[in-house]
């Protein structure tokens, strides 16, 4: 089979000079609801934004991996590793993690390490400055990127919100409807950084082997998967499915199912039970047909990603679909005294700062922008 050149990724590259990685869509500004206007200051101290994730499964108690639930403040994951690799002499290959988690914030996020370099005992602190050890339990094996089911979020947003019974009303709209599941701003980098990074790599035309090249196709599926849902918003295409969708189940479905009784299928997406599922580009993503495929078809063509590209890459080495809308998981909203507490949890891979886009468009101040970069 004969492979694309470089060449052809060229109409890409100048689409991408010029284009919002986020797209400024807004699922209720489509249906014609209006940007508040607020001045909210988000992660003005660490506290202001607590994570915690919660596991896919129940450890086994036993076996040569230690869990450790920790609680960590100013140290992104990465980092995280890093410090533990340093302080115990461990490789980094050996440390898993469930999910990556911010740098600016108090985040709880359980690690696994190998048993053996504390022997028959449990360690009782990691010695790490900024880190406390909150439990302990042993796994038979090592921690995966991606086995978690949800992230709890507490937000304290600081400052007035200048139309506060129109702000419930968005958020009522968003805990019953969803929110658009767009990749954040984390995942390209300070100043979007990783954008050049992903462009060499793709021109190299080589299968990812790194665990750094591997998320650089990451972020390229994840710089597709937003320009797709950005057009399925702006052209009133969503929540509803399109003949041919590929859908997953909510809040937590891993396996995509293709569409097949419409009027039941918009009837179960109006409940909440599912959603229409969008492609993160490679292999393993089931294909769309009829007219949910020409509309990703017109899309990357939009974009100016060549079909022979597509075809004969061997860049692209996985693939998957990804929910094109996510619940707020036991949402709640608390008016305080420096403003307001929102309470949430979202399936993996979702973003809380998506959720706050999503609220209020362009009205926040995230003290955390200077923090954002590769791993």
């Amino acid at each position: 089979m004969k492979v694309a050149t470089s060449h052809s990724l060229q109409p890409f590259v100048d689409w991408l000079r010029q284009a919002h990685v986020v797209p400024q869509t807004s699922l209720l500004e489509s249906e014609g609801h209006s940007a508040l206007r607020s001045s909210l200051r988000f992660r003005e101290c660490l506290e202001d934004f607590q994570v915690e994730e919660q596991l896919a499964f129940v450890p086994a108690a036993q076996g040569h991996h230690l869990f450790c639930f920790v609680e960590k403040q100013g140290l992104s994951t990465n980092h995280l590793v890093q410090r533990i690799s340093e302080r115990w002499g461990i490789s980094k290959k050996n440390i898993g993690f469930a999910g990556r988690k911010d740098q600016r914030g108090v985040t709880r996020q359980w690690v696994s390490l190998p048993a053996q370099h504390w022997g028959a005992e449990d360690p009782s602190d990691l010695g790490i400055d900024g880190v406390r050890l909150l439990e302990v339990v042993r796994n038979n094996k090592k921690l995966r990127l991606g086995q978690l089911t949800q992230n709890r979020f507490r937000v304290l947003l600081r400052g007035e919100v200048s139309d506060p019974e129109g702000c419930k009303a968005r958020w009522k709209r968003a805990v019953s409807q969803g929110i658009p599941n767009f990749f954040g701003h984390q995942r390209f980098g300070y100043g979007q950084g990783n954008l050049e990074k992903v462009v060499a790599f793709l021109k190299r035309g080589k299968r990812a082997r790194s665990n750094k090249e591997k998320f650089l196709e990451s972020v390229f599926q994840s710089i597709c998967f937003n320009q797709w849902l950005g057009q399925r918003i702006a052209q009133q295409a969503l929540p509803q499915a399109l003949s041919g969708d590929i859908l997953l189940g909510l809040p937590f479905g891993l396996r995509p199912f293709p569409l097949e009784n419409e009027a039941d299928t918009q009837e179960r997406i109006a409940s909440g039970a599912i959603t229409v599922a969008g492609p993160l580009l490679g292999p393993k993503s089931m294909a769309a047909t009829d007219e949910a495929q020409r509309f990703e078809s017109d899309v990357w063509t939009q974009m100016g990603l060549q079909e022979a590209w597509l075809t004969q890459t061997s860049v692209l080495s996985h693939g998957a679909r990804r929910p094109a809308m996510v619940p707020l998981i036991d949402p709640s909203w608390t008016d305080v005294t420096d403003g307001l507490l929102l309470e949430f949890g979202l399936p993996k891979g979702s973003y809380a700062t998506v959720v706050l886009d999503h609220l209020f468009p362009g009205q926040i101040e995230d003290f955390a922008k200077a923090d954002l970069s590769a791993p």
